[in-house]
């Protein structure tokens, strides 16, 4: 195990944990988890109740995490966190395919695959999540900890 960074070290990293908070921010909101991705199901010729679903399980994998932490303690929290974190920008890469499943094979199968995809994404989300939190606690030092979370950019002052 690599021995604890400094607090000097700890605290000159936060810039890059306050951009990754930003990017990720921008990320979600342009595609899966904004608006927009609301609106091209509506233009897929998603009934409500398909969109609904699919919207569902972004909460509904977050119970993974009772189950995964043993394993994640095992890999490492920072590894799973990267990897994981990666993996989901991979994953909404193949909502671009969704226009050609779409014409060759109809709304039910634009839904599934839509679907499907959007599983993928929300597992990797959770389990990048489950990972993240207890090691911003390695990562911010303790004394600031309180001022910081991942969505709000700002640090309290001393």
């Amino acid at each position: 195990m690599p021995p604890m960074p400094t607090y000097t070290e700890k605290i000159r990293r936060l810039p890059w944990l306050f951009g990754s908070s930003a990017a990720n921010t921008a990320f979600c909101n342009l595609t899966l988890l904004g608006s927009v991705f609301i609106l091209f199901l509506d233009k897929l010729g998603m009934p409500k109740g398909q969109i609904g679903f699919i919207l569902s399980l972004f909460p509904f994998c977050g119970i993974l995490a009772l189950f995964i932490v043993p394993a994640i303690n095992r890999f490492g929290l920072k590894r799973t966190y990267l990897v994981f974190w990666g993996a989901r920008k991979v994953v909404t890469a193949f909502l671009l395919l969704t226009p050609v499943v779409l014409s060759r094979y109809g709304v039910g199968a634009a839904f599934a695959y839509v679907a499907a995809v959007v599983l993928v994404f929300a597992i990797c989300r959770a389990v990048a999540e489950t990972a993240f939190n207890p090691w911003m606690q390695e990562a911010v030092p303790d004394d600031i900890r309180g001022g910081y979370r991942g969505e709000q950019h700002h640090l309290r002052r001393r």
